[in-house]
């Protein structure tokens, strides 16, 4: 739906769409991940309806409609997946910490 806006409205800036590409970028490396792990050891990973069925095609779509309606340029986009890959990693290799405060 497009809505025109007065020219006295106040326009926002990529800022918050940049973050919102990071995060969702990294919920789909998060649905990558838990679908390889599925086929890599061939049992059920916790996690993988989530990823394969709403994070996977809801990043694809996002990305779509941020690029199609010019919220970022690619390279700003190509800039916030990077973010959310390292996001994710870091999400990943905190599976690897030592969590025995006790």
């Amino acid at each position: 739906l497009y809505v025109a806006r007065r020219a006295s409205a106040p326009r926002t800036g990529p800022t918050w769409v940049w973050f919102a590409v990071m995060i969702q970028w990294a919920l789909g490396t998060n649905g990558v991940f838990h679908v390889a792990t599925t086929l890599l050891f061939r049992e059920y990973s916790p996690g993988v309806v989530t990823g394969a069925g709403l994070y996977l095609p809801f990043t694809v779509y996002f990305l779509h409609r941020v690029l199609a309606d010019r919220h970022l340029t690619t390279a700003q986009a190509a800039a916030g997946c990077l973010a959310g890959t390292a996001v994710s990693a870091l999400w990943i290799a905190s599976l690897w910490l030592d969590m025995d405060f006790v």
